[in-house]
C-alpha cells in the first residue's frame, strides 16, 4: 500500500513496446557486429554512436550503477 508507482513518460501498448525493443536490439546488434561496445560508466561522454535511432527504447541518461568494467575503465565502483 505504500509503494510508489513509476509510470512511463508515455503509455505504450505491448505491441509498440516490443517493436521498440526489436529496433533497439537491431541497433545494438549492428554496433556489436562492427566491434563497438558502449560502456556507460561515470566520467564517460556520449557520442554520436550513443544516440538511438528513431523508434528505439530510450537510453538512460545516468551511468550504470554497477560497473562491470572497473578494471578496464579505471573506475573504483
Amino acid at each position: 500500500p505504500n509503494a510508489t508507482v513509476c509510470r512511463p513518460k508515455e503509455e505504450l501498448s505491448t505491441d509498440d513496446l516490443w517493436k521498440r525493443f526489436e529496433k533497439s536490439y537491431q541497433w545494438r546488434r549492428s554496433q556489436l557486429d562492427a566491434g563497438l561496445i558502449e560502456v556507460t560508466v561515470g566520467e564517460t561522454e556520449a557520442d554520436a554512436d550513443s544516440l538511438p535511432p528513431e523508434g528505439c527504447l530510450e537510453v538512460p541518461k545516468n551511468p550504470d550503477k554497477f560497473n562491470d568494467f572497473a578494471v578496464l575503465t579505471g573506475g573504483n565502483k
